[in-house]
């Protein structure tokens, strides 16, 4: 008896952490995508290269070498 109410609280105590786990990816998601997209929306891409500069104006280091080429 004891030890199928055992079972329950861990599970019940697993869902719970699985759920909070799952908040914790989603609101960080959530952000992400919307700060993103409302950096697309109100920012033209002129207005980025100012900015950040062309992607073919990025200068390749010696340890981004392999990977970019």
């Amino acid at each position: 008896m004891f030890a199928a109410v055992h079972a329950l609280v861990d599970v019940g105590r697993g869902l719970r952490e699985g759920f909070f786990m799952f908040w914790e990816t989603l609101w960080a998601l959530v952000l992400g995508f919307t700060l993103s997209g409302a950096v697309q929306a109100f920012i033209s891409k002129d207005q980025m290269y100012v900015f950040v500069g062309t992607p073919t104006s990025v200068k390749k280091s010696k340890y981004s070498a392999p990977l970019i080429r």
